[in-house]
């Protein structure tokens, strides 16, 4: 028999390995496509907890009963570690969108998929807009980069999550 029809391992090592790193490929995709949905929406909780986090304090400040007091203060630690945690969740995301390398594919992740621009109204220097192919070819670019840089820091963004969603 030629050497050829027998199956070596490297070859099937080979082929494990890649059908691997495609479906890992595909969870950083899908994992950045959750966070580009999710990012407005924590922009928003981010500012109400902030809200909610001063109005206890000046609570806890015009207070005149002990116990009022220390209710509205354990109030506000809740509301500072729920906003805490809704910054570091931003702060997160807009790290990786700020290390996509290729400069036009950042400025299309951060306007459209952050920001939720439609890919019409994407601006570049100059105030200028890009063509539609241009823009699609920058934001797959873009998401590729994003979702490299996001997935390293997926399970620290769960963590948060889980901390700003049960208050």
């Amino acid at each position: 028999m030629p050497l050829l029809e027998w199956p070596t391992q490297l070859g099937v090592i080979g082929r494990g390995e890649f059908r691997m790193k495609q479906e890992t490929e595909e969870d950083m995709l899908d994992f950045a496509k959750e966070v580009c949905q999710k990012y407005s929406r924590v922009k928003t909780l981010a500012e109400e907890t902030q809200v909610q986090w001063r109005q206890d304090l000046e609570m806890a400040a015009n207070s005149q009963y002990p116990g009022e007091k220390e209710m509205y203060d354990r109030q506000a630690e809740e509301s500072l570690a729920r906003y805490t945690a809704v910054r570091e969740w931003l702060e997160l995301a807009d790290a990786a969108a700020f290390r996509i390398r290729d400069s036009k594919a950042q400025i299309v992740v951060r306007q459209h998929c952050l920001d939720r621009i439609p890919l019409k109204a994407v601006e570049f220097e100059n105030g200028k807009h890009m063509g539609k192919t241009a823009v699609f070819y920058h934001k797959k670019i873009g998401l590729q980069q994003f979702s490299e840089e996001l997935f390293s820091s997926k399970e620290q963004m769960r963590q948060l999550e889980k901390k700003f969603c049960k208050n």
